[in-house]
């Protein structure tokens, strides 16, 4: 059982060498869904989009919780055709893209862990309204805190995505 207090100096220690990691990298991500820094593949997104919200279903693999007290954070970004290039990744997404909407802390709901109350195995969807129009491109970064039930470790997933 992951013990909170425990893993709590833990979880604080790789959200800052995370924080600077993230800083460090000079565009080496991808958009089609992994991030980097400590991103492992750990937590997966799912977009939809439509003219009047963005729909964001993030899904772990299993042995994983999210953290329910996590300060896990969304933002939405509206990129210009013009600026933007998949080889910039996450780098262009935040520099060259306009911030439209930033949601921090996400306060996720779902199903709690058997293995531990402080954390979901699985979490619902969670809609953003976004005035879109046909011809703009939106792009989602996202930072998702989780913890493995078996190997009694925590981290931070950063994931980068285009949505189309």
């Amino acid at each position: 059982m992951v013990n909170k207090n425990k893993f709590f100096l833990m979880r604080m220690a790789i959200a800052v060498f995370a924080s600077i990691s993230i800083i460090s990298i000079n565009g080496s991500s991808t958009t089609s869904g992994a991030g980097f820094g400590f991103s492992t593949g750990v937590v997966k997104l799912h977009t939809e989009q439509n003219k009047k919200k963005v729909t964001l279903v993030y899904s772990l693999k299993n042995g994983y919780g999210i953290q329910k007290d996590g300060p896990h954070e969304i933002s939405i970004y509206k990129i210009s055709k013009k600026k933007f290039s998949s080889k910039s990744g996450a780098k262009g997404i935040v520099q060259d893209g306009k911030l439209v909407k930033k949601l921090k802390p996400v306060k996720f709901s779902g199903w709690t862990a058997k293995a531990d109350k402080d954390y979901f195995s699985k979490v619902k969807p969670v809609y953003i309204s976004v005035r879109a129009k046909k011809s703009e491109v939106y792009a989602v970064t996202s930072k998702i805190y989780y913890c493995s039930f078996s190997d009694k470790f925590c981290s931070v997933e950063v994931i980068e995505k285009i949505l189309k």
